[in-house]
């Protein structure tokens, strides 16, 4: 490499590095050069005692204030030229989380009711609901005549529509858990009247909306004085039942009785039409599954007495706790398949459900 001299006339010397620290005559005006020796100047550090800015060397410097996890230039970017985005803090220390697989979802929502809430839960409804109410209707009821037995159908009406309020109730709460990838109850015990009248009224009235078509239809035939045919009405009546449960779901998700009506819960069936069909099988067949465990349990066929109402009294619970498990069972197995596909059916785009 060679040693650039600049003389006073303006003419410049180029010299090799082997005169270093020699001198030498300018050609232009004759005077005597020193050449000084070479120096690097990007490993000068300080001369004076003045420190130099580093000389740029061609490659990109590594930045001084960089954050521990951050990409650097060359490798935040794809082979489009694109910058990557960055992930946070939170993301990057986070757990990646994976969509259960449909046997997982099934297995999960199987699996619900026999935990610790939804089982204690259910054995209250059924206790409340089965030997109490059973009991109190075909025994004492026919004790009562006149003004009484019509106080005591009202009492009786009046704590039925409690019971089947709170367990609408607790339905939806396992339905707005299971839909969060939850596998436990936060409380199953609370009683919240305003809570369990707009649950009530979401499922009634999200019902008589999924079940609309088949309604109009047969309105329209009564109407016009004729009976509706079967071959309309059945189809009709299958096609509302298979949409019902996800009618339930999104009447209950987004707190609205209209988002049950059949053209929210037809498009978001066509999302996932093999998952949802095969779901509802599964259903079915837990459905069927208790129906013939009840009638495989015996009745005891016993004279009116004590004997007769404590007979009652348990076979009443055991049935009304098998329809409670079952329906919870149901119920979970929607909710588990609307986590898996949040993302695909989409109501919620903001990631923030509206309950």
């Amino acid at each position: 490499m060679s040693i650039l001299v600049q003389c006073e006339c303006g003419s410049t010397l180029e010299a090799p590095d082997e005169l270093s620290g020699q001198k030498a005559r300018c050609g232009a005006c004759g005077s005597v050069l020193t050449i000084r020796e070479h120096r690097k100047f990007r490993d000068v550090d300080v001369v004076d005692g003045v420190r130099l800015p580093p000389r740029l060397t061609g490659k990109k410097k590594k930045r001084v204030f960089q954050e521990p996890n951050a990409v650097a230039d060359d490798s935040a970017r794809t082979a489009n030229g694109r910058r990557k985005k960055k992930k946070s803090a939170a993301e990057m220390s986070a757990v990646p989380r994976r969509n259960p697989s449909l046997v997982q979802v099934w297995a999960d929502g199987l699996a619900f009711p026999f935990r610790r809430e939804a089982l204690i839960t259910t054995a209250v409804l059924a206790f409340l609901y089965g030997p109490i109410m059973l009991a109190m209707s075909f025994g004492p009821a026919m004790l009562f005549t006149g003004l009484y037995a019509i106080k005591f159908f009202i009492g009786f009406f009046t704590v039925s529509i409690l019971v089947v309020g709170y367990f609408c109730y607790f339905l939806f709460q396992t339905l707005r858990s299971t839909s969060q990838n939850e596998h436990e109850l936060p409380v199953a015990t609370a009683f919240d009247f305003e809570e369990v009248r707009v649950d009530l009224w979401l499922m009634l009235a999200g019902t008589a909306v999924a079940f609309l078509p088949l309604m109009a239809v047969s309105f329209a035939f009564w109407w016009d004085g004729r009976e509706t045919p079967g071959a309309l009405y059945y189809p009709l009546l299958a096609f509302c039942l298979f949409l019902w449960p996800m009618g339930v779901v999104a009447s209950s998700l987004q707190s609205s009785a209209l988002a049950a009506n059949p053209w929210t819960t037809l498009t978001t069936v066509l999302k996932l039409p093999f998952q949802y069909t095969a779901t509802l099988i599964v259903a079915g067949g837990l459905i069927a599954a208790a129906i013939g465990l009840d009638w495989l349990v015996p009745r005891l066929d016993v004279p009116f007495g004590i004997v007769a109402l404590l007979a009652g009294i348990v076979r009443g619970f055991f049935t009304w706790w098998l329809v409670f498990l079952t329906m919870t069972a149901c119920m979970s197995l929607m909710g588990f398949l609307y986590y898996r596909n949040r993302n695909r059916i989409g109501w919620f785009r903001d990631g923030q459900p509206r309950y």
